[in-house]
């Protein structure tokens, strides 16, 4: 019991530091190492290696549940309209102007501002 405690907890300590290193190869390793840790501690509490790997796989699913919780918060207005709106000031936008200018030699064709009207 104590040889699979340590041996979690060294796995796990060696992800974290994995992680914190900036090469991209460390810190896939660390994640992976962090999968294994997971899987070495369900395994250990459970004795079953079926558990082990659920409990690994399970940080996949973890974005899932954002989506389901989080974003499903998030809603769109249904009939909210675009209205006409100048263009900002030169106190506010100086080079307005000179950007304007470069994207119609660029080809592009001007049409009216819109924007959102709170």
């Amino acid at each position: 019991m104590l040889f699979g405690f340590f041996l979690t907890l060294g796995v796990a300590v060696l992800s974290v530091a994995l992680r914190s290193f900036q090469s991209s190869f460390s810190q896939k390793a660390g994640a992976l190492g962090i999968l294994i840790a997971s899987y070495l501690l369900v395994y250990f509490v459970t004795g079953s290696w079926i558990f082990g790997l659920v409990g690994a796989l399970s940080w996949l699913f973890l974005p899932w549940l954002e989506i389901l919780t989080r974003i499903r918060a998030l809603r769109l207005p249904r009939e909210k309209q675009l209205r006409p709106k100048s263009p900002p000031s030169a106190d506010v936008f100086p080079t307005l102007n000179d950007i304007t200018h470069e994207i119609e030699n660029a080809g592009f064709v001007h049409v009216n501002d819109a924007g959102w009207d709170w």
